[in-house]
């Protein structure tokens, strides 16, 4: 819900994340050149052989109905 209590959707073209202790989606900044691009960065943990490890990835950010990200690449 946001703060005036409207329901949100759900962003959809998120990466696998590793969920486990103090692991998971750890940051959202957005593009210095946003008004531009739609970029957005995430930091997050990704799933690997031993746990998961920390990555940065860049997507742009698509708004509507229906919010996602687009060409989400891990930097």
């Amino acid at each position: 819900m946001s703060p005036q209590g409207e329901k949100i959707a759900p962003l959809s073209g998120t990466p696998a994340v590793h969920w486990q202790g103090q692991n998971g989606m750890l940051g959202v900044f957005v593009s210095p050149t946003y008004a531009t691009d739609q970029n957005i960065y995430i930091t997050y943990i990704e799933p690997g052989d031993y746990g998961g490890g920390q990555a940065l990835a860049r997507g742009k950010l698509v708004t509507g109905r229906v919010p996602r990200l687009e060409n989400l690449a891990v930097l």
